[in-house]
């Protein structure tokens, strides 16, 4: 695991995930948090409290390593987790954006399923409506 504050983003804490070294994830992720903020890991929330740890795991396992995200909130942070290990630690932003709200929500439903070990297959598209976006949500379940 590597710590930095990206030069080019002061705001945010980056840590590196090695996948090789055997550590859980959610380790991880709880330390980026704790240098962010600037305090030790005993000091946090609970991350369970705020996403299931075997969702998280599982689902960012499933990932090809090279593409894919799961971005969560935890104790007034965004956490960003990709698929090559990488985590960034930024301060929550509010965010009033339908389309965002839409995104955090399934991004929410995905992970449940993934925590009750239901695979998911789908996508979603979004098009202009007349009264705003509307979205068409394809999710096939598979086990």
């Amino acid at each position: 695991m590597t710590d930095e504050r990206h030069p080019r983003d002061t705001d945010s804490t980056r840590l590196h995930h090695d996948w090789e070294a055997g550590s859980r994830l959610s380790l991880t992720v709880v330390d980026a948090v704790a240098a962010h903020r600037a305090e030790a890991p005993t000091e946090l929330a609970p991350l369970y409290g705020s996403i299931d740890l075997e969702a998280l795991e599982g689902l960012v396992d499933s990932l090809d390593r090279g593409d894919g995200r799961v971005t969560f909130t935890h104790d007034g942070y965004d956490v960003t987790v990709s698929a090559d290990g990488e985590v960034v630690v930024r301060d929550a932003v509010v965010d009033t954006d339908p389309d965002a709200a839409f995104e955090a929500e399934l991004t929410r439903l995905v992970l449940r399923a993934a925590a009750d070990g239901v695979a998911l297959d789908g996508g979603w598209t979004c098009t202009d409506g007349t009264d705003g976006p509307s979205w068409v949500v394809d999710i096939a379940r598979r086990r």
